[in-house]
């Protein structure tokens, strides 16, 4: 029973993650969309949000440009950084929508896993 519940957690996470990979697959190397050019790659390459103070730092929703940064760093390639992260983000929501309904809805495995796939 308990193998079961992991496979549908992995599950959770797959499942989001081939359905957002597969644009991007399709697309290679050209990024999707307007704001992946005009906002994502100038903010890492111009190494924003470090850019600011401590008080406009925590002003606004900084998270994506940090974990952007972040792994940035690691790549070195804005825009196979932005391609890698839209489908990881999305994984990373349907394995915590997964949760959510496990934990706090008390919902069984296979409705939860239902939910993300809806």
């Amino acid at each position: 029973m308990k193998g079961s519940r992991i496979v549908y957690a992995i599950s959770a996470f797959v499942l989001p993650l081939a359905v957002r990979s597969i644009p991007e697959v399709l697309a290679w190397p050209w990024p999707i969309g307007f704001d992946t050019i005009f906002s994502y790659v100038p903010w890492m390459m111009n190494g924003y949000p470090l850019n600011l103070g401590l008080t406009e730092m925590l002003k606004g929703a900084r998270l994506f440009p940090l974990l952007a940064l972040a792994v940035n760093s690691l790549l070195n390639d804005p825009i196979l950084t932005v391609k890698v992260l839209g489908p990881v983000l999305y994984a990373f929501l349907g394995l915590s929508m997964y949760l959510f309904a496990r934990r706090v809805l008390g919902w069984p495995p296979r409705k939860s896993l239902l939910l993300v796939s809806v």
